[in-house]
Formats: structure tokens, C-alpha cells, sequence
């Protein structure tokens, strides 16, 4: 049965999966590319991902808190859908078992 206040409480997994979802995928840093312009606009910046930065050795400008705890918080409910979905799956599989 689905129980919601069960999906959203924290636990260790939620959180692991969050800060590892967070890391690899959430675009919070804004890097220099290098380019230059005279004109307005220009596409002198880029938002990138903790890892991506980290593995491109880009240097950072900034790192943006309305970005950083937007997706902060749908890592957060995607790591709980997800691990709710493995764990209604489970346990269905038991209740098959017996």
C-alpha cells in the first residue's frame, strides 16, 4: 500500500540517493567558457553539475542557491518515488512468496 507520509520521511537511503542524484545531474554552478562578446546577449556562461565541473576542471564562477535548492528538492522526490517504488515492488514479490 502506498503511504505517502512513509515516501517523504528521511531515511539514509533517500538522503545517499539524493546527495548522489544532486552531485551527478543538478546544473547549480555557473563555469566560464571563455568566450568573450561585445554584444548583449552573450553566451559567456554555462550551468553545469558539481561532477561535471569537477571532471572538466572549468573554472567556477558561482554557484547559484535558488538553482541549488530547487533541485535539491526534486532530487529529493525523485530518490523517494524511486526507492518507494522499489519498495512496493518487494513487497508485492513477498506477498506472492507466501
Amino acid at each position: 500500500m502506498f503511504n505517502v507520509a512513509e515516501t517523504f520521511r528521511p531515511s539514509y537511503g533517500k538522503t545517499s540517493l539524493t546527495v548522489i542524484l544532486f552531485l551527478l545531474f543538478a546544473p547549480v554552478l555557473n563555469v566560464d567558457t571563455g568566450v568573450r562578446c561585445i554584444t548583449t546577449p552573450c553566451p559567456s556562461g554555462k550551468t553545469v553539475s558539481i561532477a561535471f565541473a569537477l571532471i572538466s576542471g572549468d573554472s567556477i564562477l558561482v554557484l547559484d542557491p535558488f538553482n541549488s535548492v530547487f533541485w535539491l528538492a526534486i532530487s529529493y522526490v525523485f530518490s523517494a518515488a524511486v526507492l518507494s517504488f522499489f519498495s512496493i515492488i518487494r513487497e508485492k514479490r513477498l506477498i506472492r512468496r507466501s
